[in-house]
């Protein structure tokens, strides 16, 4: 059965959504759909009170964004997988971008494809059965969820907002099973349609990470989903780190350079980029080693074009969001987190006063940057 559960509060979306979903039941009379009065922890908080209140009799249930997709072939092997192993409690699958008209998205996407596959089948390889959990796409057991995944709220009332992998480490520490299915075919969401939507996901994202500080103590974590914390906490920790990195260059540069050498700095932080960027050069590779995996792209020739492109745009969406993330994690002490707040999900560019309005404090760190660093030569 089919359930559509919202946290759209009352007004003209609400009126808006339940229409659209009547005119849905109609075609599809077993469809069920459910708003809260009360949106009491986001999403996370959503799906329990499904558990609690409209699960019963049902082992298995399938958990989509809005903005997601699953063909009937990567349900039914979902399924399989979980009728197979019976300690299994969360199976994700791996995601693809949904396809996209604005370039922003497609550029994005292309590279996120080819690196994602990768990361995936490395993640699945070592993390085995305590694997990560990313709140869609995924099948998952209903009584185990129901008894170890729920969550409070932390110790200041705040609900948290990065829950997915909370509650995959709690199922971790319960003894239960969670296991990443690193094939793409059959499984999309969509993906940010501009720059201020990715860079708002981001920030999202990146407040809920800094919340897991919080929750090392959990009792009865493994270490695995101590290290999966660590790890996702650094994923955006590492923003101001590197903010800091640069500044100190700048501040070197201002005043007329030290004695390191340069050529060998500028090799480590190369090598650290490169780092970085090995995902998604492999995964590039290998599209050009296989050619049937190639032809889904349009041929080799389209992937080396993609690839030329995808270059360049990661350089300067990797610099922006750095920037950001430096930004908003440097606030979070002194203002509220960014919650969950109503997506855009349609196609969009963006203007020049939006532009300027938004991303005014990136354009000028780059600019003293630019400015700042060549001294030293003179």
């Amino acid at each position: 059965t089919p359930w559509f559960l919202s946290d759209t509060p009352e007004g003209p979306a609400a009126q808006a959504e339940a229409a659209a979903i009547a005119g849905f039941t109609a075609r599809y009379p077993t469809t069920r759909y459910r708003r809260r009065a009360e949106n009491t922890g986001f999403k996370a908080g959503n799906v329990m009170d499904f558990c609690d209140h409209h699960a019963e009799g049902a082992e298995f249930m399938l958990c989509l964004d809005a903005d997601s997709e699953m063909t009937a072939e990567a349900v039914l092997r979902l399924v399989a997988c979980m009728a197979a192993e019976p300690r299994l409690a969360i199976l994700q699958q791996l995601i693809v971008g949904r396809p996209a008209g604005a370039a922003f998205p497609r550029l994005y996407q292309f590279g996120m494809r080819a690196n994602m596959r990768v990361w995936a089948t490395g993640q699945a390889w070592w993390q085995g059965d305590e694997g990560p959990y990313w709140g869609h796409n995924a099948i998952i057991r209903i009584a185990p969820f129901r008894a170890h995944a729920r969550l409070e709220a932390l110790a200041d009332g705040s609900p948290i907002l990065s829950h997915d992998q909370v509650e995959a480490a709690r199922l971790h520490a319960a003894g239960w099973k969670v296991a990443m299915l690193p094939i793409e075919a059959g499984s999309l969401t969509a993906t940010p349609p501009a720059l201020p939507e990715f860079i708002a996901r981001e920030a999202r994202w990146g407040a809920g990470s800094m919340q897991y500080f919080r929750l090392f103590r959990l009792p009865g974590l493994t270490w695995m989903g101590r290290w999966q914390f660590a790890q996702a906490i650094m994923l955006f920790a590492v923003a101001p780190l590197w903010a800091l990195v640069l500044v100190f260059a700048l501040a070197n540069a201002a005043a007329g350079g030290g004695g390191a050498d340069a050529s060998r700095l500028a090799l480590a932080m190369l090598a650290v980029w490169a780092a970085l960027q090995a995902p998604k050069w492999l995964g590039f590779a290998e599209l050009l080693l296989k050619p049937a995996l190639a032809a889904e792209y349009g041929g080799r020739a389209r992937v080396l074009r993609g690839a030329a492109l995808a270059l360049p745009f990661t350089l300067l969406l990797d610099s922006i969001s750095a920037c950001n993330t430096a930004l908003v994690l440097a606030l979070l002490p002194f203002r509220q987190g960014p919650g969950w707040a109503v997506q855009n999900r349609a196609d969009r560019g963006v203007g020049w006063w939006d532009a300027a309005r938004l991303f005014w404090p990136h354009t000028l760190f780059g600019v003293l940057a630019l400015a700042l660093l060549p001294l030293p030569a003179w």
